[in-house]
């Protein structure tokens, strides 16, 4: 037989399949949203869960519980103010208002904690 050791069903060949035909479910699950409040029992990775570096060395924001992402969360005026005088910053209203509208006009009015601090040292 021409055939003998040879699967000829389809669907059980030994075919090797598409180069991008992917198998299983990814580690980090970016097809679903993650829930606001993460329970316990949730066992799936949404990608915001600390590296190994984040959990032999966290930094100090971690520490105080604030996220690396609130840096870059949307601020007002008068919060970046608030922010920058209770650090006690040399720096002036003046100055602060000058760099606000500075990153304001740059990034389409968005205005986050990171991108105001950028520009401020760069002033320096």
């Amino acid at each position: 037989d021409i055939d003998l050791g040879q699967a000829v069903r389809p669907g059980w060949r030994n075919v090797k399949p598409p180069d991008d035909r992917a198998f299983g479910v990814p580690n980090i699950r970016t097809d679903i949203r993650a829930p606001l409040v993460k329970s316990v029992a949730d066992h799936q990775n949404y990608g915001n869960e600390p590296n190994g570096g984040e959990v032999i060395a966290p930094s100090h924001f971690s520490q105080l519980d604030i996220d690396e992402g609130d840096f870059l969360k949307p601020q007002s005026l008068e919060n970046i103010k608030s922010i920058f005088h209770a650090i006690h910053t040399p720096f002036g209203d003046d100055v602060l208002d000058a760099v606000y509208q500075q990153v304001s006009d740059e990034d389409e009015g968005i205005v986050s904690i990171a991108s105001f601090r950028a520009r401020l040292f760069e002033r320096l």
